[in-house]
């Protein structure tokens, strides 16, 4: 549990609570656990072994906040991504693995 709790002190905005109020301040706190939670099915599903272990931070800057276009060609939606630092082969592992979800 303390793993936890020091990840969503560091990773997560938990270190300073947004308001003097407990019910606010309770739904903040569910609304970090749900954000964690997501990220690590995000990871667990759909990133390659050497990554799920990264802290979010690791994950925003290599992999995350990469610049990206959504453009139509030919009326299909396509999503450009510029040359970067991140491995296009991690990106692309990422794509097939949300690809098979069935929504």
């Amino acid at each position: 549990m303390e793993n936890i709790i020091k990840q969503l002190k560091f990773d997560y905005p938990l270190a300073k609570i947004p308001t003097g109020q407990f019910a606010a301040n309770e739904a903040y706190f569910h609304l970090l656990l749900f954000a964690h939670a997501l990220m690590n099915w995000f990871k667990r599903l759909c990133l390659p072994p050497g990554y799920q272990s990264m802290t979010l931070a690791t994950l925003r800057r290599e992999l995350l906040m990469l610049p990206g276009e959504l453009v139509r060609t030919g009326n299909i939606p396509t999503l450009r991504l510029p040359p970067s630092e991140a491995d296009p082969e991690v990106i692309q592992h990422v794509f097939n693995r949300i690809s098979k979800f069935k929504f």
